[in-house]
C-alpha cells in the first residue's frame, strides 16, 4: 500500500471547500447543534473566522492523503504557535470508496510522525456522536475520550 501525504497546494484546498463547507453543515444538523435552514451560513461563518487565509492561515496546516499517487482524503489541524506541543485535528477524511481498507490508520500512522518532527506530543480532535465509524478509528488508534456533550429535545 504506496499512501504518502503531501502539502496542499491552492487546487487542493479549493476542491476541499467545495465539499467541506456542506458537510461541516450537514455534520451539525446531524449533531441537533443546528437547523437545516442556518446550516449552511452557519458553517461558512466558521470556516471564514478560522480561516481568514485561506490554506495559508497561521497555524492551520492542510495535508492530502493520495494512495499511489491518486488524492483519496485530506488532513487538517492546528498548531498553535504559543504551545506547539499541542495540535488540533479539524478534519480527517478518506473518501468513501476507499474507507475500511486500511488507508486511514496507515495515514496516522505517518501523520503522527510528521506531528512528533514538528514538535507535537498531544493530539486533540472532536467527533460527532453520529460518526461512530470515525469514534471507532480513533478508539483503535489510541484516542482517549475525554468529555461528553449532550442535549435532551423538548417538545
Amino acid at each position: 500500500m504506496n499512501v504518502t501525504i503531501e502539502d496542499f497546494t491552492q487546487a487542493d484546498y479549493d476542491h476541499y471547500m467545495s465539499y467541506a463547507v456542506d458537510g461541516y453543515a450537514e455534520s451539525n444538523i446531524k449533531g441537533g447543534r443546528w437547523t437545516k435552514e442556518e446550516a449552511s451560513t452557519n458553517s461558512q461563518k466558521q470556516f471564514d473566522h478560522v480561516l481568514k487565509d485561506g490554506f495559508k492561515t497561521a497555524g492551520h496546516i492542510f495535508w492530502k492523503i493520495s494512495l499511489d499517487e491518486k488524492q483519496v482524503g485530506a488532513f487538517w489541524f492546528y498548531q498553535n504557535p504559543n504551545n506547539l506541543q499541542n495540535a488540533f485535528i479539524y478534519d480527517a477524511q478518506i473518501e468513501e470508496e476507499y474507507q475500511n481498507q486500511g488507508i486511514g490508520t496507515h495515514a496516522f500512522s505517518i501523520i503522527r510522525e510528521r506531528l512528533k518532527t514538528l514538535g507535537v506530543h498531544k493530539i486533540g480532535l472532536h467527533v460527532f456522536a453520529h460518526n461512530s465509524r470515525a469514534f471507532r478509528l480513533y478508539e483503535r488508534l489510541g484516542f482517549e475520550v475525554t468529555s461528553y456533550n449532550m442535549h435532551y429535545l423538548i417538545d
